[in-house]
Formats: C-alpha cells, sequence, structure tokens
C-alpha cells in the first residue's frame, strides 16, 4: 500500500493518478475521489493496492545504466561588450549562465531567454549589464526563469529596456508554458534582484511574477511605466526594499498569498 499527499492551493475538481510500471512497461489509471465523491470508474476497474507485477519470459527490471545518463555541467560565459541574440534561447537545467559586468544584450524583436538552470548577471554601478531590443521600433520578448535548478540565481546592477513577454510578445506557449509577464520566476528559492532598472515594457500583465519562490529577494528595484502590475508575487516569500514604481497601469505591489 502506498500512501500519497497532495497539496494545491485550491481544490481540484479531479485527481487521475497514472502508475507506470517500469518493469512490465504497462501503465494503470486510477481515478481518485475528490470531496467524497466516487471516482469516474467502476471499482472493478481499478487493481488491488497488493498487486505485485508478473515478468514474462525474458523480461527483467530495469538497472540503473538502462537510463541515459544526466548531462555534465556546463558553464556559459557571456560578454563583456556586445552580446546578440537572434533567436529564442532556452537554457537547460545543467547549463550555469554568467553574463559579466559591462555587457550589452541585444535581443532581435520577439526573442526570449528561458533558464532552466542558474543565471548570474551581476554587473556594477560603474558598469551595468544592459538587456534591450535590437531597434528601438520593436520590444524583444522576456525572462524566465522556471524550475529549483534555477536557485541561487542573481541580478544585479542590470538597466532593461524594450522588453514585452515571453513567446513573441503574444503569449504563446514555449516547451507547454505560458509565460503571461516579462521577469517570469516560477518555482524557484533565493532569487536576489537589486538595483535594477527596467523601462519601456509593453504588452506583459507584470514586469515581475513570482509564483511559488522562496526566499525572494528585491532591492532597489526601479520600473517605469509598467503595462499593469509593477511586480506580482504570488505564494511567494522573500524580502522587498527599495522599490519604486512609477506610472503602473495597475497594482504597483500585487500580492496573493505572498509573505513580505
Amino acid at each position: 500500500t502506498y500512501l500519497y499527499h497532495l497539496s494545491a492551493p485550491c481544490s481540484p475538481t479531479l485527481i487521475i493518478l497514472v502508475l507506470d510500471d517500469r518493469i512490465t512497461g504497462r501503465q494503470t489509471q486510477l481515478n481518485i475521489p475528490v470531496n467524497g465523491h466516487l471516482p469516474l470508474a467502476p471499482a472493478d476497474h481499478l487493481p488491488t493496492p497488493a498487486a505485485t507485477p508478473a515478468l514474462e519470459a525474458g523480461q527483467r527490471s530495469p538497472h540503473i545504466w538502462d537510463y541515459p545518463a544526466r548531462p555534465a555541467a556546463q558553464r556559459l560565459v557571456f560578454g563583456p561588450g556586445l552580446v546578440t541574440f537572434s533567436e529564442t534561447r532556452v537554457f537547460a537545467a545543467h547549463q550555469s549562465v554568467r553574463i559579466v559586468e559591462g555587457s550589452r544584450v541585444e535581443l532581435v524583436p520577439g526573442t526570449s531567454l528561458i533558464f532552466h538552470g542558474p543565471v548570474h548577471m551581476i554587473g556594477s554601478s560603474s558598469e551595468p549589464i544592459v538587456i534591450t531590443s535590437t531597434t528601438s521600433k520593436e520590444a524583444f520578448g522576456g525572462l524566465a526563469l522556471r524550475g529549483p535548478a534555477t536557485a541561487g540565481s542573481r541580478f544585479e546592477h542590470v538597466r532593461i529596456e524594450r522588453g514585452s513577454l515571453v513567446g513573441d510578445g503574444k503569449k504563446q506557449p514555449i516547451d507547454g508554458v505560458i509565460y503571461p509577464s516579462f521577469l517570469n520566476l516560477y518555482d524557484t528559492e533565493d532569487i536576489t534582484i537589486s538595483a535594477a532598472h527596467f523601462s519601456q515594457i509593453s504588452s506583459a500583465e507584470d514586469v515581475i511574477h513570482a509564483t511559488y519562490v522562496k526566499n525572494l529577494q528585491l532591492h532597489e528595484i526601479d520600473i517605469e511605466r509598467a503595462p499593469t502590475d509593477g511586480v506580482d508575487l504570488e505564494f511567494t516569500d522573500g524580502d522587498v526594499r527599495g522599490l519604486r514604481i512609477r506610472g503602473a497601469g495597475d497594482d504597483c505591489l500585487d500580492l496573493m498569498g505572498a509573505q513580505i
């Protein structure tokens, strides 16, 4: 018998558990009762908790070497000077990205950067990192940090202008995920953004949007003319200091289930 604990911010209407048997290659679907309602499938269609997988002649249990090896850690460094991205770039969880001080990062209109691993953009007061579009007439896309491997990422002394949102500015999904804001922080922890200036951001619902982030540090953030919300924090905890937002279309700071 296996016990599972499911936690969600709101009550689900249906839970479907798919059991993938790595030994026999079979799958079993369980429809789980919610709020006392019976499963949609009849009880006789569900396996008993004590069911034991049966191996046929020639089958064996999988070994660790049967699975693909994890890719080796990779460290990518960009800059100093001009760095140009001509298409959307998705960095994998094993890739650590560093953009050095004094770099000027230019993205073609609609182009975005998505990080599944740690990213460090650390400039200085005398040599900030600038992120902008390749043209003054059209905005580039957006930025996203998603997943536990991005923990510890830092943005310091950065100036970001003429961005919109991930997905060519039209809420198009990337790897099945829609990012509605300019800087999207999802399911991560220990993220620091300090001495950062955002301006001329268009189309995005929020300039900074964090969901399920632990220990988020927002220090000395300056946002000019947010299209909707300046900062939107959902189910996030951390510290916010020195936040300056001018000309927001809606809320300067929107909190939902956040502890700040």
